[in-house]
This record gives C-alpha cells, sequence and structure tokens, in this order.
C-alpha cells in the first residue's frame, strides 16, 4: 500500500495528475509495483517513474513539492523547492514533470544522479533522480531543459535510514 505524500491536480480536463508515494518494501529484494489510473480521461498525459530503496525508516520523511510556469532554461532552473532534512545520512529522492509538453528533455541537477529519465513519451516527461546527504542543510531536487517554457511538478521526499545505510534496489517507469 502506498502513501502519497504530495500531489497536484492541475487540470480535470486531462486527467492531469502528479505525485510522490511511498510504501515499505516488506519482501526480500526488489518489490513489484502495479499502478492504475483511474480516471476515465483518455490517457494523454501520463508518467510513472518507480525507485526502491532498501534500508529506509518507513513511515518518517520530509516532503516537499513546486509547480512552476516557465521555468527558464539556466542551469538547474527547474527545482522542487527547497527543505532542510531533519535527518543526517537521508537520501533525498525527487522527480520533475512537465506538464502538457512534447519537446521538454531534463538532464539532472548538478550534483544529482540520474537514475530514471522519460524524456521519449508523449507530452508528459519527467525525470527521477537522488542524492545522498550526510548533514542535514537546505537542499533541492533541481532540472535544466532547453525548453523553458512549459509548466513543471516537482517533487522531493527524503528518506532517512533505519540503522544501517540506504541503497538502491531498482528502477522502473
Amino acid at each position: 500500500t502506498y502513501t502519497p505524500l504530495q500531489s497536484y491536480f492541475a487540470s480535470p480536463v486531462a486527467g492531469e495528475n502528479s505525485m510522490i508515494s511511498v510504501a515499505p518494501i516488506t519482501t526480500a529484494g526488489a518489490a513489484t509495483v502495479t499502478a492504475t489510473y483511474t480516471n476515465t480521461v483518455t490517457p494523454t498525459y501520463r508518467g510513472i517513474c518507480i525507485l526502491q530503496y532498501r534500508g529506509a525508516n518507513a513511515g518518517v520523511y520530509d516532503s516537499r513539492k513546486n509547480s512552476q510556469t516557465t521555468p527558464g532554461t539556466g542551469t538547474d532552473a527547474v527545482t522542487t523547492g527547497a527543505l532542510t532534512p531533519t535527518a543526517g545520512n537521508a537520501m533525498i529522492v525527487g522527480v520533475i514533470w512537465a506538464v502538457e509538453d512534447d519537446n521538454s528533455v531534463f538532464t539532472a541537477g548538478t550534483g544529482m544522479t540520474q537514475r530514471e529519465n522519460s524524456n521519449s513519451g508523449l507530452f508528459y516527461r519527467g525525470i527521477c533522480q537522488d542524492v545522498q546527504q550526510v548533514t542535514p542543510a537546505s537542499i533541492a531536487i533541481t532540472a535544466t531543459t532547453a525548453v523553458g517554457t512549459n509548466d513543471t511538478h516537482g517533487f522531493l521526499v527524503t528518506l532517512r535510514p533505519s540503522g544501517g545505510g540506504l541503497s538502491l534496489l531498482g528502477v522502473g517507469q
């Protein structure tokens, strides 16, 4: 069962909804993830990015969302907005989506590791990335795009370690 942390419902006409959710993995190894879209609108604007981590403290997260209109094309111009994690050694995970767009191509933000990039889809493109932060400090997930005229939705969540370190188990789209 997944718990939504942050969401945007930008366009009921297009069925446009963005969110970031979390769920503890209770099995060994990567889990199978199933997503079911429940709106009745033609599925023009859909995308999904799945990142699975081992060692996260289930149920304890910091999260942030940000929506931008025409963010621009400068380095790291597209952003989730910043937050300061409440714990050290956190994995900062984020996703940024360009909404109603077929031209944006995202590159990872400065210092970020790109895990998944949905730059080939029609109308809904995005990037999933992360970075480990040892000492809590203000941080945002960022990205760069050559097309800075499309609206974006950005989400950030911090995963806190549960004793040992955090490690990436799997990536899916």
